[in-house]
């Protein structure tokens, strides 16, 4: 069920963008435009049962341009689960296999070397939120070479709309508590809706894979492509997978890990939301971004 106060906040949202539409003669004509479309959106939603679209609030919600007084608050973990599962996504091509997330409706995010070696039969992506499994244009890469490089790619997949997407939030620190959310190959591999997928049963769809744990340190600040050191369980095939904070935002998308046989132990590294914004706003991709700092519910 939506929280009140996020119904409560909606309500305070519409209110605010009315009172600002009475004295539009004093905003820009641009931001005006981006106000009354939010306000449209806003109204339309009120409209519906909030109770079904309870992600579609959160996330209008968070892409306010009114100023919140609160930061956002933890999603239960039921709620959080689910929410992950309606955005990650497996990422298919012929040779490889990996996970991405949608930030927006249409476009999802992975990471450049799952899809690098795709050929003419293409990219295609499966999941809950792509409506079973869809066929996915690779709109833009952007990767170099070495641990600190960037590796990034934006798909767009043209079917349904996703019914949910992560926001992005910048700002992870030591010792945050983190979520992996993917399709690592090693636990899959006991997963028997798995295995019937891969014998060409489109019926039977591998659930996503989380794990938790908390940031170690984040190495490499000064690079093109920090690094986010974890110790939420990561293996081949979350590569592309969004790594998220207790409120359900993407702080990172999970790209390698290191693996200490003699010890026993790995350890999972995630490039920051911040490389991961700018690129997507290098693409003309707006994605719904928050900047304050997540709270305890």
């Amino acid at each position: 069920m939506v929280a009140r106060r996020v119904v409560r906040s909606l309500q305070l949202i519409l209110g605010t963008l009315y009172l600002w539409s009475l004295s539009a003669g004093h905003v820009m004509a641009q931001d005006r435009a981006a106000l009354e479309r939010y306000l449209h959106e806003v109204h339309a939603l009120l409209q519906t049962d909030l109770c079904t679209h309870e992600d579609e609030a959160r996330n209008l919600l968070a892409g306010s341009p009114v100023s919140q007084p609160n930061n956002p608050v933890s999603i239960p973990e039921g709620s959080l689960a689910q929410r992950l599962k309606q955005a990650v996504v497996m990422v298919v091509t012929p040779a490889d296999s990996g996970s991405g997330f949608f930030v927006d409706k249409h476009h999802i995010v992975t990471n450049y070397h799952v899809v690098s070696s795709a050929g003419p039969e293409g990219v295609f992506v499966v999941g809950p939120g792509s409506a079973g499994i869809q066929r996915a244009e690779i709109v833009a890469t952007l990767s170099g070479e070495g641990e600190t490089a960037s590796d990034f790619a934006l798909l767009k997949v043209n079917g349904s709309p996703s019914p949910g997407f992560l926001p992005l939030a910048e700002g992870a620190a030591e010792l945050d508590h983190v979520i992996a959310a993917g399709f690592p190959a090693l636990v899959l591999g006991n997963d028997v809706g798995f295995r019937r997928f891969m014998k060409g049963d489109l019926s039977t769809l591998p659930d996503v894979i989380l794990s938790r744990g908390s940031i170690m340190a984040i190495q490499n600040r000064k690079t093109a492509a920090p690094s986010i050191a974890h110790s939420a369980s990561i293996s081949g095939g979350s590569s592309g997978g969004p790594l998220v904070d207790a409120c359900g935002r993407a702080i990172g998308i999970n790209t390698f890990i290191r693996v200490d046989v003699k010890q026993a132990s790995n350890t999972g590294y995630a490039i920051p939301a911040g490389p991961l914004i700018q690129f997507l706003k290098g693409q003309g991709i707006q994605p719904t971004i928050q900047t304050t700092p997540c709270t305890s519910n």
